[in-house]
């Protein structure tokens, strides 16, 4: 009687033991990081970035370009900016003067293809200390290319004696690229200045698509993209990162996201969170080009429905 007393006691002890253990166990952990992952809000509810001013300021009507597509702030010429046009028009991009939107020098991309010029960035890449210019032969209306390519150069210094010349670039590396699931129509192009990662953003698909070409990107073969996430909205037609890597724009041709940086996240962490609304005012005629200045951002138009477009100025806040 005793020893079966004995043992329903110390059978209880056990299980009240095993009880306390499962008490033990933290009720939650943090969620784990997923590649792809898969951005999920309403954009109608997004909250308005309180970062930048609520109006554009002109800096001037761009009369000379009929097809603006990308835009990139320079990192070696200051006062100016990096912009070229979209199909049809000639391998070259331009340098515009901020204070006037206004053509100071043309440089010519020497070996190239322009075929669908979508977008443009800057940043670092393979050597120290150098600013290079990415200019994405990524636009593919019909989804059908095989020849996407991303084009690098180092960015040109630019002398007052080049004002109005047509200068040719010959150290263009050609980094030629592919979709991991088939191709793709794309006008966003960005770098990551802490990694040299480049990504792209798709265009027409319901949720459009980020993708990642990791540093180094490959000069001798084609390189594969790598899907990394999604998001819940379409039409997007430029994308920056700004040059410490912080924060991020989106844009489409009615709207600007905005994320920005509250703890150590890489930036596709970042832009798996939920963004806000910079303000966009006022709206443009085809609004297909952004960049960063800083924490401040511009924005140009191509023409259209006759309308001449101007280069737009948000001060950051």
């Amino acid at each position: 009687m005793h020893t079966r007393v004995f043992i329903v006691f110390v059978f209880a002890c056990a299980l009240l033991v095993g009880c306390n253990k499962d008490e033990e166990k933290p009720i939650s952990q943090e969620p784990v990081f997923t590649i792809p992952f898969f951005a999920d809000y309403d954009i109608a509810t997004l909250e308005m970035s309180s970062s930048f001013a609520s109006k554009g300021v002109s800096r001037g009507v761009q009369s000379q370009l009929t097809e603006v597509s990308g835009l990139a702030n320079s990192y070696t010429n200051s006062n100016y900016l990096w912009t070229h046009e979209d199909s049809g028009s000639d391998i070259v991009i331009h340098l515009l003067n901020k204070a006037n939107a206004q053509i100071v020098a043309t440089y010519k991309l020497k070996d190239s293809q322009h075929i669908d010029w979508e977008d443009m960035c800057i940043g670092p890449g393979p050597e120290r200390g150098k600013n290079y210019l990415y200019i994405g032969d990524i636009g593919d209306n019909n989804a059908l290319r095989t020849d996407a390519a991303i084009y690098r150069v180092e960015e040109p210094l630019y002398h007052t004696l080049d004002s109005g010349k047509v200068i040719e670039l010959n150290n263009l590396v050609k980094i030629e690229i592919a979709y991991p699931n088939g191709p793709r129509d794309a006008e966003a192009l960005m770098i990551d200045p802490i990694t040299k990662d480049l990504l792209i953003v798709s265009k027409r698909e319901d949720r459009v698509e980020l993708f990642q070409l990791k540093y180094p990107q490959s000069e001798t073969t084609v390189d594969t993209l790598k899907a990394v996430g999604s998001f819940p909205f379409t039409g997007i037609v430029a994308a920056d990162v700004s040059a410490d890597g912080t924060q991020v724009l989106m844009k489409s041709y009615g709207g600007i996201f905005h994320w920005k940086k509250t703890d150590e996240q890489s930036i596709i962490q970042l832009l798996a969170g939920i963004p806000q609304r910079a303000y966009y005012n006022p709206v443009e005629p085809q609004g297909e080009a952004i960049c960063w200045e800083g924490n401040s951002f511009y924005t140009l138009s191509e023409k259209a429905f006759g309308i001449v477009p101007k280069l737009y100025f948000y001060q950051g806040l």
